[in-house]
């Protein structure tokens, strides 16, 4: 979690139930929302984004995400790096699974 997130949220402990709400679960900045076929039989993926995020299309693609929770975008110095990808770098609601877990077979 970023230090500024982690403030707010000391600040305001009511905040944290509210992001845990609206802020997808998992390490991206989307969730699954449901999967449809279509009349072609092919299957599409629809994806329900985090409110803050944000896709800045005047900046190159792979620096053009940005995160209004954050106030950073993968442009600036010093920003994000990933957000572009819709990796989430603000560490809400991360996935709780290790990357040793995963190895391991555990998760």
């Amino acid at each position: 979690m970023s230090k500024k997130i982690k403030q707010l949220i000391d600040d305001n402990p009511e905040l944290e139930k509210l992001l845990e709400r609206v802020i997808p679960k998992g390490d991206y900045c989307y969730t699954l929302d449901y999967i449809k076929k279509k009349p072609d039989g092919m299957f599409v993926r629809h994806i329900k984004c985090c409110p803050f995020w944000e896709k800045n299309l005047d900046m190159d693609d792979q620096e053009s995400g940005y995160c209004h929770l954050l106030d950073q975008g993968d442009w600036q110095e010093d920003g994000t790096f990933l957000l572009w990808d819709q990796v989430k770098e603000c560490g809400l609601n991360k996935d709780d699974r290790s990357f040793e877990d995963n190895e391991n077979g555990k998760a």
